[in-house]
């Protein structure tokens, strides 16, 4: 089939993540696949460095300009499907003729009012149906749409996440990614100081585990959070890492666990994926659908409240005594529900 994609993103955000995920899994699946970002944004860099066959646009605003040049295109190209990743290429989409559309939603709905309603019926009266990341988001589209809905999940290149374990004399806790309030960095470490109490009391004359935070600041400083360990006096028992990455996989391999204490949003779970392709077991919050993403043995779900503790000691001490096979076992499950292929096996179905 020929699909195109249209990504209007300014920023490297988890929704260009998923447009790039299905660019590059409908491709390696043998589809002829355009995709069309914003030129100068982070998707067109992307993907033209992943190889993509890409057409940038320098902007999604409706203008007439913009509109005879896709309309041209679409005359001469003839593709099978469109697929939007935002409002801005929805509008410009009504205006393209004769093809089939989807639309990706990859954001919350923040009102459920009667004219919200409307404008979202009226704005998608073309489309033939949705796509969503998860079943927390496809509910809610279900109040807004009676058109189908397809859950998703984002498809992640398991070449490179994968099992790459490099030995540590201290066990780990890891939390990867961006500094941020809304990741819950600082209300977890109040809960890390009663972890390492209990785990002490339960599991005496063991090493202590080691809380990781790694990222980048973003509306959170590394100050902070230091300035956060300090005051609950376990600077000894936290370390912040700053800044890139060089091998990803290695360090997530590398964690005991892995964990996601977000308080909000989580709709597009990529970490938490990520994790588990390195054969990692995670602790999760209940926000968003992160709870979407585990499978058996994959880790556990929590209100990160006190009196999940016990059952967190326990969840982390089993994860620190387990083997090469019992990870190698969990990133091929992981494999089966996150890669490229699990995710073009979807796309199809629908297609």
């Amino acid at each position: 089939m020929k699909i195109w994609i249209l990504s209007s993103n300014r920023w490297n955000s988890a929704i260009t993540e998923y447009a790039l995920s299905m660019a590059r899994s409908l491709k390696e699946g043998g589809h002829d696949v355009l995709f069309m970002p914003l030129c100068g944004s982070p998707a067109h860099t992307r993907a033209e460095q992943l190889g993509l066959t890409v057409v940038p646009l320098e902007t999604f605003q409706l203008r007439p300009g913009v509109v005879r040049e896709l309309r041209q295109r679409t005359i001469k190209h003839a593709p099978s499907l469109l697929i939007t990743c935002g409002g801005l290429e929805q509008t410009l989409s009504l205006w393209i003729p004769n093809v089939r559309k989807l639309r990706f939603r990859g954001e919350r709905f923040r009102s459920f009012s009667p004219f919200r309603k409307l404008v979202h019926k009226l704005s998608h009266h073309q489309v033939a149906g949705f796509l969503v990341p998860c079943v927390v988001l496809a509910n809610e589209l279900q109040s807004f749409s009676e058109k189908p809905i397809h859950p998703i999940v984002i498809g992640l290149d398991d070449s490179y996440w994968r099992h790459l374990p490099k030995p540590s004399q201290r066990p780990t806790c890891l939390i990867f990614g961006r500094f941020d309030p809304i990741k819950g960095h600082r209300e977890f470490m109040v809960l890390w100081k009663q972890i390492l109490s209990q785990y002490a009391q339960r599991f005496s004359g063991e090493v202590r585990p080691l809380l990781q935070i790694v990222g980048r600041n973003e509306n959170l400083t590394k100050q902070d959070l230091l300035n956060a360990a300090d005051a609950l006096g376990i600077r000894d028992d936290v370390e912040i890492l700053e800044g890139h990455v060089q091998n990803p996989a290695e360090l997530l391999s590398s964690a005991a666990i892995g964990i996601i204490p977000s308080l909000g949003s989580e709709v597009i779970c990529r970490v938490a994926q990520e994790f588990l392709l390195c054969g990692t077991p995670i602790l999760v919050s209940k926000a968003g659908a992160l709870r979407e993403v585990l499978f058996e043995s994959a880790g556990i779900c929590s209100t990160l409240a006190e009196h999940d503790i016990p059952e967190i000691v326990s969840f982390l001490h089993a994860a620190i005594a387990e083997d090469l096979f019992v990870r190698t076992e969990r990133s091929q499950k992981a494999k089966q529900r996150f890669s490229f292929e699990g995710m073009r096996s979807q796309l199809e179905k629908i297609l």
